[in-house]
């Protein structure tokens, strides 16, 4: 039987959806996953930690997230690169190009990654005291977490090469892997409780880190490997980097200022609240993390398959998917949020115990404010993965502002309402 056209254009549109379905699954299971594995992780934490000890590591982390921000134009945005050029260069079979434009976009992270490790870490030891207005005695956790900034300079930026290739699943493998180095750490000091030190916990961030990161260094080196030579020319170093900087600089810039965003905030809550309100502001913005999952849990998938099509000029097909994907994904959102609504203080109760029910409300707002996420995803995915990236930076810029004015005005005027009571008579008991 000969197969028309019309069948084969049906067959590679049924093919499409069955990439991205595939990879939005396991996006969601990864996600989701983190989200489970997040609430363990917290579970064990609180029960070995006081509030403020917790906020101290918190802080930490938050710093050292900064930093590593800077590779968000070190090369602009390589990780939503991977994510655009990969799928074109295979879907045009020219695997010449697509090797050396993941070989060298390489070396120029590895270039920019080195040098700002150093410089961080110089930071950190010169200006010690100014870190311990925020950290107090715990600014050594800043030099043993420093590490991390080497580690997530690469790491997020492989997971996207694989994902890239349509390898989602073993992102997902990964994350299971650094997750039980995590738990296995804690659930070992919980059952030793007279060694615990906030730099134990610290190290064991770091090892839980350090071995997906390993594990994924040699997937990406066999992949490379692996790839048969095509016809087509090599890029060179300079045509990568003009890649990178024609694509990436608009991306970089809206991922800096949603990261800064988020990062920011924590710093904000600890100069406007009392001791230990940055542990329940940072527990609302985890919850709200499981329905803001749902919906980032289609952002990679889409953008790999919009550029996939949108390389075969296929557009229609485009619209069909992100009309279809859009209409499910906001009753998902909205089924989700719900429940989240109503289990939110048994989650405080069992996860975090109930003297942390004063943070209910802000929790509840959270969940809520996410629902108003699911139209902007979309979008975004849909400007990654077109010609129109340049539009990106004015809408972020202006959400951005709105959004940071009108969290101080909120912490002003509302602030996090909590009993600074309670805090205090728990940090005493623990003490």
């Amino acid at each position: 039987m000969i197969e028309t056209e019309d069948n084969k254009g049906n067959k590679k549109e049924f093919n499409e959806y069955k990439i991205l379905a595939k990879n939005s699954f396991y996006s969601f299971l990864n996600s989701y996953s983190g989200f489970f594995f997040t609430m363990i992780t917290s579970t064990i934490m609180a029960r070995i930690v006081t509030d403020i000890e917790w906020q101290y590591l918190i802080l930490a982390l938050s710093y050292i997230t900064l930093f590593s921000l800077i590779l968000t134009f070190l090369p602009p945005s390589l990780g939503l690169s991977f994510n655009y050029y990969i799928p074109r260069f295979r879907t045009l079979k020219q695997n010449n190009k697509l090797k050396s434009f993941v070989n060298y976009a390489l070396i120029i992270r590895l270039i920019c990654v080195l040098p700002l490790f150093v410089i961080s870490l110089s930071i950190f030891v010169v200006l010690g005291n100014v870190f311990g207005i925020n950290l107090h005695n715990y600014v050594y956790l800043l030099y043993i977490l420093s590490p991390l900034i080497i580690i997530n300079g690469f790491d997020k930026i492989f997971h996207d090469i694989v994902r890239g290739l349509n390898m989602f699943r073993i992102v997902f493998i990964l994350l299971i892997v650094r997750y039980l180095v995590y738990i296995g750490g804690l659930l070992f000091l919980f059952m030793n409780k007279n060694i615990i030190s906030l730099e134990l916990i610290a190290l064991i961030i770091l090892l839980s880190n350090l071995i997906p990161f390993i594990i994924n260094f040699f997937i990406i080196l066999k992949i490379q490997m692996s790839l048969k030579k095509t016809e087509e020319e090599s890029l060179t170093f300079f045509n990568v980097f003009k890649y990178l900087l024609k694509y990436g600089i608009h991306l970089s810039i809206r991922t800096y200022l949603s990261k800064f965003n988020r990062e920011f905030r924590p710093q904000l809550v600890s100069f406007f609240e009392a001791p230990g309100t940055v542990t329940g502001y940072n527990i609302a913005n985890h919850y709200s993390d499981v329905s803001y999952e749902a919906i980032g849990s289609f952002n990679r998938p889409l953008t790999i398959s919009f550029s996939s099509l949108d390389a075969s000029n296929k557009s229609e097909q485009i619209e069909k998917i992100y009309r279809n994907l859009f209409h499910y994904t906001v009753f998902f959102v909205l089924l989700i949020t719900g429940i989240l609504f109503f289990f939110t203080d048994i989650y405080v109760v069992i996860i975090y115990t109930a003297s942390r029910l004063e943070y209910s409300t802000i929790i509840k707002l959270f969940i809520i404010a996410m629902i108003f996420n699911v139209q902007s995803s979309f979008f975004y995915s849909l400007l990654r993965a077109s010609e129109k990236v340049k539009y990106i930076v004015p809408i972020t810029l202006v959400s951005i502002c709105i959004k940071i004015v009108a969290f101080i005005l909120g912490l002003i005027f509302f602030g996090i309402k909590v009993d600074r009571s309670t805090i205090e008579q728990e940090t005493k008991e623990r003490s």
